[in-house]
């Protein structure tokens, strides 16, 4: 029986198409396939061409490491293995859809491909419990008999529209089988015309709903047109016709968005305004207008959308340039006013020196912040965080010598101040792979002010009479946090295998800087504040090579050198090479990537042994920047993930 799992497959595979080549290139002209979508269009995610995608691709760094020579002892096989798994896959599908004369290979799309997804409110009748004595059911309780209510629901559709070029007719062949099955094992089927286009029409379950898990497909010329809802099939092919109503194309927030994210290859954009529409609609009566006020408190009223843009090896030396947009109408208010950073120089600052592998400045005022989140939570929900943590507060106070408890506002977020750091280190060359180490700091109005603030909080909550876990270096404390406390394993955990030594982590503030990390780490910052000078990462070749694509002044800005992060990665894969080959055993995977290799069966795939020594393919690496500008379009953010020129 051609069953709805069938049909989730079908639509599995073209959706699979879809994305697989998304992420490779996509539009040139964005506003007009927008014209085929009505307003209310949720999501847009837009792809130029699939062939172009492939020669696009051809233009990366990730392609050069892939048909390196180096690379091939390990990749040939692995390319066999796969493309021979998923031929198996294509011949199952083929059998289980009982198609007599397959396609040899499934028709790709090679043009264009988008896809829009919608929501609407809908009606589900579903088994009502209002009157069900539960204490009292027994062995022979039946659902079914139970009377239906009707619930409310966001119902989710999508359209998909692809051009399938030279393998249209290949296209066309596969959709009348599929409906030539459909026909023999007594399926719903229907045929609709929509002008000069006849829609096929797949339905399961008619018997429960006849809208529900409805496959909807047709072509126009080499376009296949396929979806999950006729209603909306109907509104693209109306507007592909050259009717219909309103189009996403002449949306202001659609507009705004194409225009700021221009040059793209790849397009994706959320109407936050039809969010928003389905959540009022969705709501009761009597809640319709306190949704609205919510979301005006929280300010999400003047956002109208989120956009996303894609360029591959778009200039000689970049390989991506992803663009960013939370588009904001207006002033920026709840929420959103507190995501925004303030903008300030990309100069780097002290802790910023040569030996990181990795950093990300962001200029956020923590003062601000708590008292943002306190007058949002006051006003949604009329509950005073500030007096609920004050009054946790209770135990640092001295009623002795008539000590007041530290007071959070004023004592540590009001003397805590813009960048928030986030640096990341990595011992090259690479001996230990648990070696990595990161630092977090914040800047410091009042160093005395929050140091004894801090180092009340630490003695009452924490070290509460141990006195190993405070030690003093050079005129400064170093807190220590002792291996159970959530700081340590959110942030400083140990190896997931559990070997080697267990990481201490403590903070300590500065004239300049709260900064917290391994115990080892802080100690050495504290002696580089007696030096004279460190040297910066303006010294290190990569970065001042990266730093050129960030501008003078961001809200907040990052950089990765990628060839630091891939000689630990490749280490790591390296490494369980060797533990694999030693093991000897069938289920050889002891090292902490154990459950991944093992949920992916990789040994059918490859064999890391295979791999080349790193320094090898190290060329291959380059490093990536990033930053956020909060403007009068909204929080707009830009990464570019750059080739190695050495």
């Amino acid at each position: 029986m051609f069953t709805q799992k069938r049909n989730r497959i079908v639509c599995g595979i073209i959706f699979l198409g879809f994305f697989l080549f998304s992420a490779l290139y996509a539009p040139a002209a964005v506003e007009d396939s927008a014209r085929w979508l009505p307003a209310d269009t949720m999501v847009m995610v837009h792809l130029e061409s699939v062939n172009q995608a492939r020669e696009k691709f051809k233009e990366t760094s990730y392609y050069d490491l892939y048909k390196d020579p180096a690379m091939q002892l390990f990749m040939a096989p692995a390319e066999e293995n796969i493309r021979a798994k998923m031929d198996e896959m294509m011949k199952e599908l083929w059998q289980e859809m009982k198609l007599e004369n397959p396609p040899q290979s499934f028709p790709w799309p090679q043009g264009r491909i988008m896809a829009a997804f919608f929501v609407q409110e809908r009606g589900f009748m579903v088994p009502d419990f209002s009157n069900v004595d539960f204490e009292q059911i027994g062995d022979d309780f039946d659902v079914e008999k139970l009377p239906k209510r009707e619930y409310r629901a966001p119902d989710f559709q999508v359209v998909v529209l692809a051009d399938m070029g030279e393998n249209a007719d290949s296209a066309k062949k596969l959709a009348r089988q599929i409906m030539a099955v459909a026909v023999e094992e007594g399926q719903v089927r229907q045929k609709k015309k929509i002008r000069s286009v006849e829609i096929n029409i797949i339905k399961d379950n008619v018997e429960v709903d006849e809208n529900y898990d409805t496959l909807c497909f047709g072509f126009k010329d080499n376009w296949l047109i396929a979806g999950s809802s006729m209603k909306y099939i109907n509104e693209v092919v109306m507007r592909m016709e050259g009717s219909g109503g309103e189009t996403l194309a002449r949306q202001s927030g659609f507009i705004t968005m194409s225009r700021t994210l221009t040059g793209s290859d790849l397009f994706c954009y959320v109407n936050a305004q039809a969010i928003k529409d389905i959540i009022i609609a969705m709501a009761p009566a009597e809640e319709k207008s306190r949704a609205g006020q919510m979301m005006q408190t929280l300010g999400f009223d003047n956002v109208y959308g989120l956009g996303l843009s894609a360029q591959v090896a778009a200039k000689q030396n970049e390989d991506v340039r992803i663009k960013v947009l939370l588009g904001i109408q207006g002033e920026k208010r709840g929420i959103p006013a507190l995501i925004a950073p303030a903008t300030r120089s990309t100069q780097p600052g002290r802790l910023l020196t040569e030996d990181l592998a990795s950093f990300v400045v962001a200029h956020y005022d923590p003062g601000r912040i708590y008292d943002g989140i306190q007058k949002l939570v006051m006003e949604t929900s009329n509950y005073n965080i500030d007096m609920v943590l004050q009054g946790a507060m209770a135990g640092t106070g001295e009623s002795v010598s008539g000590t007041p408890p530290v007071d959070l506002r004023k004592d540590v977020f009001e003397q805590m101040a813009s960048p928030l750091t986030m640096i990341g280190y990595i011992d090259t060359p690479i001996v230990d792979i648990n070696s990595s180490k990161s630092l977090f700091a914040i800047g410091v109005k009042d160093s005395k002010t929050l140091d004894a603030a801090l180092g009340r909080l630490h003695s009452a909550y924490i070290a509460m009479g141990n006195s190993e876990l405070q030690r003093k270096l050079l005129n400064h404390t170093i807190y220590i946090l002792p291996e159970s406390t959530i700081f340590d394993a959110l942030m400083m955990a140990p190896p997931p295998s559990g070997n080697g030594p267990r990481i201490q982590a403590g903070f300590t503030v500065t004239n300049d800087n709260l900064i917290y990390s391994e115990v080892k780490k802080v100690e050495q910052e504290i002696r580089n504040l007696q030096k004279e000078a460190t040297t910066s990462i303006n010294a290190d070749k990569m970065f001042q090579y990266a730093s050129r694509y960030l501008p003078a002044q961001a809200g907040t800005y990052g950089y990765q050198n990628n060839q630091k992060q891939a000689e630990l990665i490749w280490k790591v894969i390296l490494q369980i090479a060797q533990e694999v080959k030693e093991a000897g055993s069938e289920d050889p995977f002891i090292s902490p990537w154990n459950a991944v290799f093992e949920e992916i069966e990789l040994e059918k795939y490859c064999n890391l042994n295979d791999l080349p020594e790193f320094n090898i393919i190290k060329h291959h690496f380059g490093a990536n920047v990033a930053y956020v500008i909060s403007d009068e379009k909204g929080i707009y953010m830009e990464t570019i993930s750059l080739k190695n020129p050495f």
